[in-house]
């Protein structure tokens, strides 16, 4: 149980990880009212646009040595445009994990989504998302500790009584079973007492002298080995 606990700790903790990091050292993360900008991959002096997303993220920078691919050769049929420096976005028209497809310059195609990067006057609403969305995550990360917390309490109480109703019960059967043995003591007490008692009733007659219901008694302490008392 505590185990699973301490699971659900480092799972929601993960989660408010996972976002911080999302937004602070992973991807650019994309908002509709915010504005970004076309950066240049490091190592190369212009980026590509390109026919496709898959093109886009492989053949996405290049150097400037007559504009040859800084990742391979063969790409000039792929590429639509090479643009060197920054470039504002004019609209975002679809986006996967490695790329965006993206209007700029009133040409549109896939570009790298490394290459993603705010625009200065689009940072103040990005950092706000940001907060709202780490605040999110944090609330979230509390409301799951919280809930799992409790579901450990639950767990614990339930344990508990469990455990307490099992002993009451061990306790019941446990007073029956003292009552049962103590009930059969005293028969047994009973039972010895008489046979003693037709023991030296009878021991000093022949046989032929009992009477049948004190032959009966001895057969009866006999088979019981209480003729003669233990």
């Amino acid at each position: 149980m505590e185990g699973n606990f301490r699971i659900a700790i480092w799972s929601a903790i993960a989660l408010l990880v996972s976002v911080l990091h999302g937004a602070e050292h992973g991807k650019i993360q994309i908002y509709d009212d915010v504005e970004y900008v076309i950066t240049t991959p490091s190592g190369c002096t212009s980026w590509m646009l390109a026919r496709t997303a898959v093109d886009a993220s492989q053949f996405h920078g290049f150097r400037d040595d007559c504009n040859t691919t800084a990742f391979s050769t063969g790409v000039s049929q792929s590429r639509l445009f090479t643009y060197a420096g920054k470039l504002s976005i004019h609209k975002m028209i679809n986006t996967t994990d490695c790329c965006i497809e993206v209007e700029v310059d009133h040409s549109s195609g896939w570009v790298a989504r490394d290459l993603l990067d705010v625009a200065p006057e689009g940072r103040a609403v990005y950092d706000a998302h940001v907060a709202e969305e780490r605040a999110k995550a944090q609330e979230e990360a509390r409301k799951e500790a919280k809930k799992e917390a409790e579901e450990a309490g639950r767990r614990k109480k339930l344990a508990a009584e469990r455990k307490k109703n099992e002993a009451e019960e061990a306790a019941r059967l446990a007073k029956i079973k003292s009552e049962r043995d103590a009930r059969a003591l005293e028969e047994l007490s009973k039972v010895v007492a008489a046979c003693s008692k037709i023991y030296h009733s009878t021991i000093d007659k022949k046989r032929g002298d009992l009477t049948v219901r004190e032959e009966e008694q001895v057969k009866v302490c006999q088979s019981l080995n209480l003729y003669p008392p233990q």
